[in-house]
């Protein structure tokens, strides 16, 4: 009966990270429910800038209803520009993983991949010179290892021929660290310009950086759609919602709370529980791949759900754990 107890706003945080971590691992898998045949129907830029667009206009009707009758805050050229800088990034960054996958086999970029967590745990070191301390740091180890065991699991699924083409590069292995890096970076430069301006709505602050990704977006689509017409010579490259399932529109609009969550996460906590929900998610990515399409669960996937718990009872194992929680949500309730 004491949990009956508890406030609502006590438990409305953690509540909202299990949903965040749901919602990230249903990404995969409405991503094959979206491939018609072997391939992706849908231009990447334009689900890249249907999403941006849609949570722009979220942000926007929520700072409408949030202060109707309060002036909007005055936005200086220098507080607006930083947020160019993660949106510029983030769409770099999507491109850098296509290049990375021709200089080495998607398998071994699913395992090495996982670096990006070490590389994101460094840059928050030095970027808010915070000491994660030993146990942190050994757990954030754990996460690593548990994300390369997830990768493996998948990786040990691959038939012998796959496994036989096992590839990788030198150019692969720098581009793959550039990769981690752009990643890890503009996750944590996003954190420190959310924070930077703490008194600013994180709607508002949400509108600004979506405004700029749907300007880049929407320059690579443009760029795509010019390419695939080349290719096919079909002028319906140019529809925007060319290639459009149900399931698309599904991935749209669980990308819009799965980006906002995001956010809040950088604005009222930091990238560390942002590394667990990323982490966190390919068990339930298993799990719903298990159930939907019969996929056989292996023993790697079981190493990873453990090493993966344990690192997130070590990170969270001290005595303020309960009071940097209520703190978070504090914050958010007040947003």
């Amino acid at each position: 009966m004491t949990f009956l107890r508890i406030p609502l706003k006590d438990i409305l945080w953690p509540c909202i990270i299990v949903a965040e971590v749901i919602m990230y691992g249903m990404f995969p898998v409405l991503i094959d429910l979206s491939t018609v045949g072997d391939e992706i129907s849908f231009l990447s830029s334009s689900f890249n800038f249907c999403t941006e667009a849609l949570k722009f206009m979220v942000c926007v009707v929520i700072l409408r209803f949030q202060s109707p009758s309060k002036p909007a805050p005055r936005l200086s050229l220098g507080l607006v520009l930083p947020f160019s800088v993660p949106a510029l990034l983030y769409c770099v960054n999507n491109n850098v993983s296509v290049l990375v996958q021709t200089e080495m086999d998607p398998a071994t970029f699913m395992v090495l991949s996982n670096l990006k967590i070490l590389f994101t745990a460094a840059l928050y070191r030095l970027f808010f010179r915070k000491k994660l301390g030993h146990r942190k740091l050994f757990a954030i180890c754990l996460l690593t290892c548990g994300g390369i065991f997830n990768s493996m699991a998948a990786l040990s699924s691959k038939s012998s021929h796959s496994l036989s083409e096992i590839h990788v590069t030198w150019i692969g292995l720098i581009t793959l660290c550039c990769y981690c890096f752009i990643s890890g970076f503009s996750g944590v430069f996003t954190e420190f310009i959310f924070k930077k301006d703490h008194h600013l709505s994180v709607y508002l602050q949400n509108a600004i950086l979506y405004s700029f990704g749907m300007v880049f977006s929407f320059v690579g689509w443009l760029l795509q759609a010019r390419n695939r017409m080349m290719d096919t010579g079909n002028c319906d490259a140019f529809n925007l919602f060319y290639g459009y399932t149900v399931f698309t529109w599904a991935l749209v609009l669980t990308q819009v709370p799965t980006g906002l969550i995001i956010s809040m996460i950088m604005k009222f906590s930091n990238n560390m529980v942002r590394l667990f929900v990323i982490a966190s998610a390919p068990l339930v990515t298993t799990v719903l791949s298990s159930i939907l399409f019969g996929l056989k669960i292996q023993a790697e996937f079981v190493v990873s759900a453990v090493l993966i718990i344990i690192s997130a009872i070590l990170y969270n194992m001290n005595a303020q754990t309960g009071s940097k929680t209520l703190h978070a949500a504090k914050k958010f309730e007040n947003c």
